[in-house]
């Protein structure tokens, strides 16, 4: 039994696995992360989340990462990775950029003596990548590094993105949800 709670078996010395649980709701030991536009903006999606949560978008801007590299804030002994898969919010992730980005984060893993890992199905969202060539790429990517990666599945206050689209519309803030209770909970 790993951290997480869940039984595994795996050939290589990190292991992949994939839970239907929010990312928002992993043990705070375990480090987290998921995909962003250099822009920073975080206005739809999951991001949107990590955005109000964690906050600190001045340091992260900071850092001067650019598109296929990774920034990160610590928080607690526990990091937060931003993947940045895309220069701006509205563009698309390209399989390449996630393969840079995700090269990075392992070199990032390795540094920090990282053993866990938590992220969501990364350029799948509301991005619109094949999950199938993203897992491919991670287990890939992550295949002789000693971490445990949990893909979480699904995330409490976006059961399906694609059903429940929460958008945060810039320069002039608007916001957009099928649930009013989802927007009084936001503080942008």
């Amino acid at each position: 039994m790993n951290c997480f709670g869940f039984f595994y078996r795996s050939h290589n010395k990190g292991t992949l696995i994939e839970v239907d649980t929010s990312i928002l709701d992993v043990p705070k030991e375990i480090s987290i992360g998921h995909c962003v536009a250099k822009d920073m903006r975080m206005s739809a999606g999951i991001a949107v989340y990590f955005k109000n949560i964690y906050k600190r978008v001045g340091e992260l801007m900071d850092q001067r990462k650019d598109v296929g590299t990774v920034a990160f804030l610590e928080e607690n002994q526990r990091f937060i990775f931003y993947i940045i898969t895309k220069e701006l919010s509205y563009h698309k992730p390209s399989y390449d950029n996630i393969s840079a980005a995700l090269n990075e984060l392992r070199d990032l893993i390795v540094e920090h003596h990282i053993k866990n890992l938590a992220l969501p199905r990364i350029g799948c969202g509301l991005d619109g990548l094949d999950w199938a060539i993203v897992r491919g790429i991670i287990e890939n990517v992550f295949q002789n590094v000693e971490c445990t990666i949990m893909i979480c599945n699904f995330t409490k206050h976006l059961s399906k993105e694609s059903d429940n689209i929460f958008r945060v519309e810039h320069p002039t803030t608007i916001k957009i949800d099928k649930n009013i209770k989802n927007i009084e909970n936001i503080i942008l």
